[in-house]
């Protein structure tokens, strides 16, 4: 065969086995997924029971007997802040209040009747308006804008009760009242996400953590006594799917800082005598097993105390300890 034809042949096989050992040897060994520890917070969960409450909550005490001369709401309808309430019968109310003598079938007859007007109001006459003022106003009207959700006074009857003659409350802005255990307020923050569900709700509602109260609430249950810390949370885009006063449970999510590095829990193995480690690459592309300490568990992540640099490469797959790999994609710590 002639010299030339040789040497080109040789020539063509050592350009080919440049170009193509290379991407053989590189299949040959395996492709790993890897990950490296970081350190920021760990997120867990709190479920705790709770109340929903109205944004805003107006009740309207009179406490004096009043007659009222007009209702001018009923359960149901939304007023405005400043929008009349009711109206007070100042003659009737007088009577009641100021005039002993004054017989109750006058009174009622003057509410049935115009026709006894004058001689109710000349029995009166000796009464101050200032005094009279003083006990009542003449009309009330809503310090909120709202919904009125009771009304427990009525035309032109009598009203003398210890309960709130209107109520409104803001339904378009509602709260949760969640009581959070003593043990684990510490965990809870102003800003934390909170998830309410309960019964009558569809699915779960979104909201976060305003306020926490300054001192908790006591209860004894069959466990013996417990201290509940009250705390509030916001309600995103909750009206007309939840009603003040029902009960809910909520979830309410934690954070605290980690003191080590966290890793996805699939890197974190334990050999035959129960011992935790993690695989990680050496500075020869090769798999070292390397024992560590642990610390808390989530779902999705392990805290790691010692045994560990945030620099190390950690391999997520199982791999045989001084296995030559390459790395593939990189699973994020967080």
């Amino acid at each position: 065969m002639n010299h030339k034809i040789i040497a080109l042949i040789v020539t063509v096989a050592l350009i080919l086995a440049f170009f193509v050992l290379p991407s053989i040897v590189r299949s040959s060994i395996p492709q790993v997924t890897y990950t490296r520890g970081s350190q920021s917070q760990q997120v867990g969960k709190i479920v705790c029971q709770g109340f929903i409450e109205a944004g805003e909550r107006a009740e309207l005490y009179i406490t004096a007997p009043v007659v009222a001369d007009q209702v001018a709401v009923q359960v149901g309808d939304f007023v405005a802040q400043g929008d009349l309430l009711c109206s007070i019968n100042e003659i009737a109310t007088r009577a009641i209040i100021y005039s002993p003598e004054v017989g109750a079938d006058l009174v009622k007859e003057y509410l049935q009747s115009a026709s006894s007007s004058a001689e109710l109001s000349a029995l009166m006459a000796g009464n101050s308006v200032e005094t009279f003022s003083f006990a009542f106003q003449p009309q009330y009207h809503s310090p909120i804008s709202g919904t009125v959700t009771e009304v427990n006074i009525a035309d032109r009857t009598l009203y003398n009760s210890p309960a709130a003659a209107i109520v409104v409350e803001d339904l378009e802005h509602l709260n949760a009242t969640i009581y959070v255990p003593q043990a684990d307020i510490l965990q809870v923050q102003v800003g934390s996400e909170a998830l309410i569900s309960g019964e009558g709700i569809q699915g779960e509602l979104a909201g976060h953590v305003t306020a926490i109260n300054p001192s908790a609430v006591r209860k004894v249950g069959n466990s013996g006594p417990e201290a509940l810390v009250p705390v509030t949370v916001a309600l995103d885009n909750a009206a007309g799917q939840i009603r003040p006063g029902y009960v809910v449970t909520a979830q309410l999510s934690t954070a605290a800082p980690s003191s080590g590095l966290l890793l996805p829990y699939q890197a974190v193995k334990q050999d035959d005598e129960n011992q935790e480690y993690v695989q990680v690459l050496s500075s020869g592309y090769r798999v070292e097993k390397r024992l560590v300490t642990t610390g808390n568990e989530t779902a999705e992540q392990t805290e790691i105390l010692s045994g560990l640099e945030s620099s190390d490469i950690v391999i997520i797959e199982d791999i045989a300890e001084n296995t030559r790999v390459r790395l593939g994609e990189q699973m994020d710590g967080d």
